[in-house]
């Protein structure tokens, strides 16, 4: 197993969550400009200098993507979001998945190394239905120790009170449509869905609290990597030129 998150400091991942009260984005939310409440990602302490993050950042997506040969005999790469909500992460999800397809031979069509974009349904049963997405995902890409499963998320995140991660569609009932409370789903109780399949996984987490979201668990079979935007108390900078997601699609037009 391993582990590794181009945001995170070694003392963030040791933080105990087991405490922490629940914990919702501010207003007005990180995901839309920059406020006092929401600092820039370089604004955080354990960024030591924008030299070393950029090097670790880029030795991380290097492992996963390399320059001149393929390390995985099949790879797709699936894309999360939700259907409805206040982010507006389309426009950083089709550019991620056009430069997998332009530089690295991804398709949606190709038989070894292909893409797709599950939009969660803003629905009661949406916990159904992106389990019903990973397994079916997991079943045809990930059983070989020579497959790669890299799974995308881009959107909402906090912790609840038992130190699980959520993801959800909107900020809250003003935002949502009629008023309603937001969709939203434990992903924790959903990563033991990928966790017993001998493949390769990339969890790519563009959230709020990612890296508490990504979190793996020693009985997970295969080799298991995270690249997260935030770390377990930290929120991220939203959809933005300065995105984690921007930042990922910079990086890898460098390694062209």
């Amino acid at each position: 197993m391993s582990l590794s998150s181009a945001f995170v400091s070694d003392e963030s991942d040791r933080t105990d969550t087991t405490s922490i009260e629940l914990i919702d984005c501010p207003n007005p939310c990180i995901h839309h400009p920059i406020s006092h409440k929401a600092p820039d990602g370089l604004d955080f302490p354990h960024l030591n200098s924008l030299k070393e993050f950029v090097a670790d950042f880029a030795d991380g997506i290097k492992n996963v993507f390399p320059r001149r040969t393929r390390n995985y005999d099949r790879a797709h790469a699936l894309f999360i979001s939700w259907d409805d909500d206040d982010l507006d992460t389309e426009g950083e999800i089709v550019d991620l998945e056009a430069l997998l397809k332009e530089h690295f031979r991804f398709t949606a069509e190709a038989k070894d190394f292909t893409t797709s974009h599950f939009k969660i349904p803003s629905k009661e049963y949406c916990f159904q239905l992106l389990e019903g997405e990973l397994v079916f995902r997991r079943n045809l890409y990930a059983l070989e120790e020579s497959d790669l499963l890299i799974i995308y998320y881009g959107g909402h995140g906090k912790l609840d009170k038992q130190g699980h991660a959520i993801w959800y569609a909107f900020q809250g009932p003003s935002n949502a449509k009629g008023g309603q409370n937001p969709a939203s789903l434990d992903w924790t109780r959903l990563q033991g869905t990928i966790s017993q399949c001998d493949g390769n996984i990339l969890l790519i987490l563009d959230s709020c609290y990612a890296t508490t979201i990504g979190g793996f668990h020693s009985e997970w079979k295969g080799i298991k990597e995270l690249l997260a935007a935030s770390g377990k108390h930290d929120r991220t900078t939203g959809v933005s030129s300065n995105s984690f997601t921007r930042a990922i699609i910079r990086e890898l037009k460098q390694l062209q």
